[in-house]
């Protein structure tokens, strides 16, 4: 919250406020809502594990309790990738012993057992709220998979192994629950236009909307059903917002209705202005009983570029502008990618490195939380699950970002952005709560709370 806001009656507004270029006004109507915001969180990759594992055990469990302990940001999702990503430090699946029909070598591997199920447990032990974790998978085992074309980049499954592939992320689920790990949803597969895409030299695994949608259909909604996992959330797509509508558009037949319960997104086309975020509600209004979830986000340099920078704002606003494009066209909610890196950007096989939310520094024992950390504080701290999104009326934003949801203790939260080079004022009117007027500084961000807000 900003310490900056004063009450401010309506009566004291000047007429030359109304048409002043740096001042904005606002009204909350908490009476228009819309959809149930479901939470925030990260992945709990290899890397991240790893990297967590570097510290000492007290510090392990400081950097733990910054996203899932008292006082935390109050993550609510954990994304676990089934099998290796390339943010591992070795390409491998949990079934590598060819032409193993049976499944019978399937098994969890030591990324699964000393670092990514134990610090899982560990998050979720701390938390005082629910943690939701949902799965994907970035390739099936080499050996159920074959070159699409020419060039080996370009990889599918293999028909034959179609139920196969469906039963291996049974024994995935089935692993986990051994070991107290349930999960509330799973993906149909990560990024997968991937195996389309040459540039792509790390683990994936091409699929077509037609594809997926058989699959689906066929074996792997059945096949879920039919081993006790039917309560699971099947999101499609996992990948770039741009290939909406038409990748749901294809898949949702009346087959697909029955197993698939929503739509997972991506953040790394969102810069181009034919990814816009309407495509969202485009897709919203035309399949309005599916769910849209951001399930995947990082900041990755540019050609040539380091991976990881310290401190820098704009990062944090590139998270903020973000989060609130997505809730605003209908997500129920934003998931980052890796939870903590090392000062590299990985470990990562492919030399895809990256930058994370928070950085450890394993020499000196210690992590850094980056301004993205705090960027993402500002939704999953107070807006938690089951919040609603509902309506900020304003006739010109004027350049700035905002959103705002009632809480299940029925406080009105109103997140907002200046991404501008000057300092801009704004009244926000809210009925019998009363009215407030604050400064925004040059890139900033603010989190206003009405306590038991109704209104």
């Amino acid at each position: 919250m900003n310490s900056s806001v004063k009450k401010f009656s309506l009566t004291g507004l000047r007429t030359s406020q109304l048409f002043d270029p740096r001042y904005v006004l606002y009204h909350v109507n908490s009476l228009k809502r819309y959809q149930t915001i479901q939470g925030f969180g990260g992945a709990m990759t290899d890397a991240t594990a790893m990297n967590i594992a570097t510290l000492s055990v007290p510090t392990q469990q400081k950097l733990l309790r910054q996203y899932f302990g008292d006082g935390s940001i109050n993550y609510s999702f954990i994304r676990l990738p089934i099998g290796g990503t390339d943010f591992s430090t070795r390409y491998y699946s949990l079934d590598d012993v060819v032409n193993d029909t049976s499944l019978e070598h399937f098994n969890l591997t030591e990324e699964d057992l000393i670092y990514k199920i134990p610090y899982t447990k560990q998050a979720m032990a701390i938390s005082k709220h629910e943690i939701k974790l949902f799965a994907s998978t970035w390739s099936a085992p080499l050996w159920m998979t074959r070159p699409r074309f020419s060039k080996p980049s370009f990889t599918k499954l293999q028909e034959q192994y179609r139920q196969l592939h469906a039963d291996y992320h049974i024994k995935f689920l089935d692993a986990y629950k051994m070991h107290s790990l349930n999960f509330w949803g799973i993906t149909a597969h990560n990024e997968p236009v991937s195996g389309f895409l040459y540039y792509v030299a790390f683990n994936n695994m091409g699929w077509t909307p037609e594809e997926q949608r058989d699959w689906v259909t066929n074996y792997f909604g059945p096949t879920l059903h039919k081993s006790g996992y039917g309560n699971l959330k099947l999101m499609i797509l996992d990948d770039q917002r741009v290939f909406l509508p038409l990748w749901p558009t294809i898949m949702m037949n009346e087959e697909a209705k029955k197993f698939v319960s929503g739509i997972a997104v991506h953040f790394y086309t969102d810069i181009f202005p034919i990814s816009q975020a309407s495509l969202l509600s485009d897709t919203h209004d035309k399949f309005p009983d599916l769910f849209i979830l951001n399930t995947e986000a990082c900041i990755f340099p540019l050609s040539g570029g380091v991976a990881v920078s310290l401190g820098l704002w704009d990062h944090a606003e590139i998270y903020a502008e973000s989060i609130i494009e997505n809730i605003n066209n209908w997500s129920i909610g934003w998931v980052d990618w890796n939870m903590a890196l090392n000062l590299d950007g990985g470990p990562n096989w492919a030399y895809n490195n990256v930058n994370a939310p928070i950085i450890v520094n394993a020499t000196a024992d210690e992590f850094y939380k980056q301004p993205t950390f705090y960027a993402l504080a500002h939704f999953s701290k107070f807006v938690p699950p089951e919040s609603q999104r509902i309506q900020l009326i304003s006739a010109n934003s004027k350049g700035l970002l905002s959103s705002s949801f009632i809480t299940p203790q029925h406080d009105i939260v109103i997140v907002l952005v200046n991404k501008l080079n000057f300092d801009m004022s704004t009244c926000i009117t809210a009925g019998l709560k009363g009215n407030i007027e604050l400064v925004l500084p040059a890139h900033s961000i603010h989190t206003i709370i009405y306590k038991n807000g109704i209104i």
